[in-house]
């Protein structure tokens, strides 16, 4: 009802922009005892008789570049860039000009993470928009120091941190098999990664299609919605009102059971618009503390229920699928699915979802598990790669010779007797489709 009110007098968008200001002050505050001010009580660098005090130095790799100026800090033994991959190289540079000529510099990231997004469109044209951690990896120089121990399939040069403490081993399978060599361990703890295996949704949206007969446990869930997507006539962002009515169903289901709270939930939307009108649908359900947002809000982040909203549905132009939303992204699509640790749930269209092979994986590891759920979904013939393809008509070349390679070279329907050569088996011939049906 306060939300209501607010809405009609301040606006949607001023009230948006009001709400995340006193969010944004409550987080302010936390951290004001760490700030440095000066006589004037206004936010400043801290002086080189300060700085020196401390041995730890946290910043921005753009703001590091003040600790060089004035001398403000001696150069440093250590520099370490973390989420190294979101950064593009000019801007890792800068942190590591602070280091010692023989100093250690550690560059720590995920490559099939998210990577860096400058606002500028220079960086999109040029050939500089990749991060230097990426360049490393894939340098020439380092090869020869590739990883291959273990008999795993080999790593590009750096340290791989096989444990996984955050998730469930279903949660991580997709991507571990698609990014990881298929080497990631489970580690986390049981208690919580397992807590929720038996959850299921709710009875509206069981409409199971898997192939299994009785659903076994499982920390994935995929909710099939035969939805809409849409737009603001002044926007280009996309929105889907049935997605979003799945996932307040979900949300509610989810705090109804014992140990699960709103603040346990994070809801990821493919876009912006998605975003907020989530937001408001579950602040009037009485879940505000649901934390929403888009892939780059939640990257670094975890929760223990986490429910991806592809909303974009097969209604969509096709050469407009390549690489739009959570569709063609590998990094976005790794991230999303990796932030819960005990329960993912995605809720989309799977015929769209179905033509990206990781999405399609991420199905039908659902569907193997028995936890595809919602609208019908007939499952698409593909042939992932040549080698399918090759085998694929091996099978049918063999199914021909076994055919024509009767006794007396001929197969007999009814009282007529009939011969078919490899090369009819082929054909989409209407005399032979017939026969077949017959």
């Amino acid at each position: 009802m306060l939300c209501e009110r607010l809405q009609r007098f301040y606006g949607t968008k001023q009230l948006f922009r009001l709400l995340w200001w006193q969010r944004s002050a409550a987080a302010a505050s936390k951290v004001l005892s760490f700030s440095y001010k000066d006589e004037d009580d206004v936010f400043d660098l801290p002086p080189r008789e300060v700085m020196m005090q401390f041995s730890v130095v946290i910043s921005t790799c753009s703001i590091s570049g003040c600790l060089g100026q004035d001398s403000v800090c001696d150069p440093f033994d250590v520099v370490i860039i973390d989420e190294a991959s979101q950064a593009i190289e000019a801007e890792a540079m800068v942190p590591i000009s602070l280091s010692k000529t023989d100093g250690i510099v550690v560059i720590a990231g995920d490559p099939d993470q998210l990577g860096p997004s400058p606002r500028s469109p220079m960086f999109k044209i040029t050939s500089i928009f990749s991060s230097l951690l990426d360049r490393l990896l894939n340098s020439d120089l380092y090869q020869h120091l590739k990883d291959c121990s273990d008999g795993l399939k080999p790593f590009r040069f750096g340290t791989f941190l096989r444990r996984n403490y955050r998730s469930h081993r279903d949660i991580f399978s997709v991507s571990s098999k698609l990014f990881y060599g298929d080497a990631l361990i489970e580690s986390g703890d049981p208690d919580n990664i397992s807590s929720l295996l038996d959850w299921n949704p709710p009875s509206r949206y069981i409409v199971s299609r898997s192939l299994q007969v009785v659903p076994s446990s499982a920390a994935v869930h995929f909710i099939a919605i035969d939805g809409q997507h849409a737009h603001e006539l002044d926007s280009p962002s996309f929105y889907n009102l049935f997605e979003i009515e799945a996932v307040v169903q979900v949300c509610l289901s989810l705090v109804s059971l014992k140990g699960t709270n709103p603040a346990d939930i994070g809801v990821i939307a493919a876009f912006r618009s998605q975003v907020l009108k989530l937001r408001m649908a579950l602040r009037h359900a009485g879940l505000s503390l649901v934390n929403v947002g888009n892939v780059m809000d939640l990257q670094g982040q975890e929760m223990k229920v986490v429910i991806v909203s592809t909303v974009l549905t097969s209604r969509i132009r096709s050469d407009c699928r390549d690489s739009i939303g959570l569709l063609g992204d590998h990094r976005k699509f790794n991230v999303a699915i990796t932030r819960g640790m005990a329960l993912c749930i995605v809720v989309g269209d799977p015929h769209i979802l179905y033509d990206d092979v990781h999405w399609a994986a991420y199905i039908e590891l659902c569907d193997s598990k028995g936890t595809f759920h919602g609208s019908k979904f007939h499952r698409l013939r593909r042939f992932k790669d040549a080698q399918d393809l090759k085998d694929a008509e091996s099978l049918l070349e063999e199914v021909a010779r076994s055919v024509t390679q009767a006794p007396d070279d001929t197969l007999e329907s009814g009282s007529s007797r009939a011969m078919f050569t490899t090369q009819q088996y082929f054909a989409d011939e209407l005399i032979w489709n017939t026969f077949l049906q017959r």
